[in-house]
């Protein structure tokens, strides 16, 4: 990637006011420009860390879309069609469309890309060559094949004919697959004299412009994405590997590198959304591949016609041709209830689990503020989000194995999330070796509290600062109805929250007979006060013992993040934990004509956020 062209580049960078409001709703002027629009149903609920920890998350499947070359009569042009015009025109047009974007930055980045982006060349090509031939031919197909050639397919047999232009013939890829084929991008086309007319066209996610039509605030200078031709090459120049994954193209793209200019990691949510799209296109390739190779999983061993046949209750409207989503797809219903099943093997051997730890990021680590471009939050940068967290859970598990922080170690099982809540978390079940003493109220207020610390001594009064910035549930103060915790529940007629808060004061640790443990939560008069904003005004609460989520101060010292560590005082609670953490990804409630489709199920109700994808 080369250095951005000017005004783009100071836009990008600069930390002036007009810089950082044109970052800020970078999603908006990339619209105005992209060549391609993208489809996609948006999640717009709010996470769990409120107005302070902004996300792009979508639910379901995610396209890019090539509309006719031409507007139709009486319709305004967009996307591509704007390049038709002379860029006067294109500015005004832009401008029009987005009355809240500064006009003189939309005529300056209009006659930028003039200069600099040669697939607006290519578009006009095409402009030319339909006017040509639309009086002469009833059928024809105008198009961008994936070595990013121009092609025109004329008469009914579609006879292939490629159109090089002087600024075309520099992006040519040589070495990608020039024959007709499904990934060809139609930019008009004409059957038996009935044009294309406003229909939209899905653009294949494994052409070399996939990136550069939509993403053009990012990729200027047209440069291409990833393809079938691209091929992972050592510092010698020779080839390393034959074929470069998709996958791997896009962590190739998710690092900073010191001889490339850092454009994607300033694009704030464009940025997110990038992320997004990148992971999606990845993971619909893969379940395509699994949709088109049902034989080679043999999904006939799974339940098929002959089985419902035999059945005396026949719903023919349920019976049909399955698509299976196999166990060795990470996330699919198979590979959450295969891991599920694992995990209670794991208690048959061990016996029920010692511990319960939910570990969740926080943006305000220094490893991540000191990785931040200028004028940048953690909301804008969840490539370092995510790698941060992953290198604290390696460094959690290391103390509670290798350490053995709480006793000697047995074994564990876990899962990562990374949708809805915005910000990654872990949940971890730890099995130790432990004897009668485990489960006494002295042993466990050794290693967990649900009290403030008294700020006695420096250890104390940093440990105090953490507790009342990450373990203080405070989300349902002043009957805050809007609050995950509150939904569904009157706050006026039940004083306390799902998760229970606040508790009541407890002299000395229980240990109840099918949960967990009530933890000792004296009234000692350690409280304080804080404000909260609550329906537009400053709300005064006090905060005590009662609201304190269980914390080790160990690991709270240690990690100064949420880190929520309970004990299981049940063989009850296990079964619930076991299903809680292996419940699978986040979904969407959707109805589809049938449930026999399991890829089309997972697709239409999966979840993505900008922090899974970057880990």
């Amino acid at each position: 990637m080369r250095q951005l062209p000017e005004p783009l580049h100071s836009l990008m960078t600069a930390t002036d006011t007009r810089s950082k409001s044109f970052r800020r709703v970078l999603r908006r002027w990339n619209e105005q420009f992209a060549f391609t629009s993208i489809k996609f149903n948006m999640d717009r609920r709010m996470s769990e860390m409120g107005t302070t920890f902004q996300m792009f998350q979508i639910h379901g499947a995610l396209y890019h879309r090539q509309g006719p070359l031409v507007p139709g009569d009486g319709r305004d042009a967009l996307y591509s069609q704007i390049y038709l015009y002379d860029p006067e025109f294109a500015a005004q047009a832009r401008s029009r469309h987005a009355q809240e974007l500064d006009a003189d930055i939309i005529s300056s980045l209009t006659l930028m890309l003039q200069e600099t982006n040669p697939l607006i060349h290519i578009y006009l090509t095409a402009r030319e060559r339909l006017i040509e031939i639309a009086e002469a031919e009833t059928s024809f197909r105008i198009i961008l094949n994936p070595q990013l050639r121009l092609v025109v397919e004329r008469g009914a047999d579609l006879r292939r004919e490629n159109l090089p232009t002087a600024d075309e013939v520099s992006m040519i890829l040589p070495e990608e697959y020039g024959s007709a084929g499904f990934r060809d991008i139609v930019l008009a086309s004409r059957t038996n004299g009935d044009d294309q007319g406003n229909h939209f066209t899905l653009i294949n996610p494994n052409h070399a412009s996939y990136l550069p039509l939509h993403y053009v605030l990012l990729f200027p200078y047209g440069e291409p994405g990833w393809h079938w031709g691209r091929t992972l090459d050592n510092r010698e120049g020779g080839h390393q590997k034959k074929n470069l994954s998709q996958r791997t193209f896009y962590r190739f793209r998710l690092h900073q590198r010191l001889d490339e200019p850092s454009t994607i990691f300033q694009a704030q949510k464009l940025f997110q959304q990038f992320v997004v799209d990148a992971w999606a296109v990845c993971d619909q390739n893969k379940l395509a591949w699994i949709r088109s190779h049902q034989a080679n999983i043999r999904s006939d061993l799974y339940h098929g016609l002959a089985d419902v046949m035999e059945s005396e209750d026949i719903d023919l409207t349920r019976t049909g041709k399955r698509v299976v989503l196999p166990s060795s797809y990470l996330g699919g219903d198979r590979f959450m209830q295969q891991l599920y099943q694992d995990s209670i093997a794991i208690v048959r051997h061990f016996g029920k689990p010692s511990l319960f730890i939910t570990f969740t990021a926080n943006p305000k680590w220094v490893e991540i503020e000191r990785e931040l471009l200028p004028a940048q939050t953690a909301a804008d940068r969840p490539d370092l989000v995510a790698r941060v967290f992953n290198l604290k859970v390696r460094d959690l598990l290391d103390q509670i194995r290798y350490k053995e922080v709480f006793g000697p170690w047995l074994g564990w099982v876990w899962t990562i999330e990374y949708q809805k809540r915005g910000l990654p978390h872990l949940h971890l079940l730890v099995f130790l070796r432990t004897d009668h003493q485990f489960l006494t109220a002295g042993n466990i207020d050794s290693f967990i509290s649900a009290e403030l610390p008294p700020a006695d001594d420096a250890i104390n009064q940093e440990l105090r600062g953490i507790i009342e910035t990450t373990m203080v549930h405070t989300h349902c103060i002043a009957q805050n109805g809007s609050a995950l915790c509150m939904q569904g529940l009157d706050p006026f007629i039940v004083q306390t929250c799902r998760k229970g808060y606040p508790r009541s004061f407890q002299e000395e640790t229980i240990i109840n007979e099918d949960g967990y443990p009530t933890y000792r939560r004296r009234y000692m008069g350690q409280a304080y006060t804080m404000s909260i904003r609550r329906g537009g005004a400053d709300v005064t609460a006090l905060i005590d013992n009662r609201r304190v989520v269980p914390y080790s101060p160990y690991l709270s010292l240690r990690y100064r993040a949420h880190i929520n560590v309970e004990v299981c005082g049940s063989v009850k609670a296990v079964k619930y934990i076991h299903k809680y953490i292996y419940k699978g990804g986040d979904r969407a409630t959707v109805i589809i004509e049938s449930d026999q489709d399991e890829i089309k199920r997972y697709l239409h109700g999966r979840y993505i956020s900008k922090n899974g994808p970057c880990v």
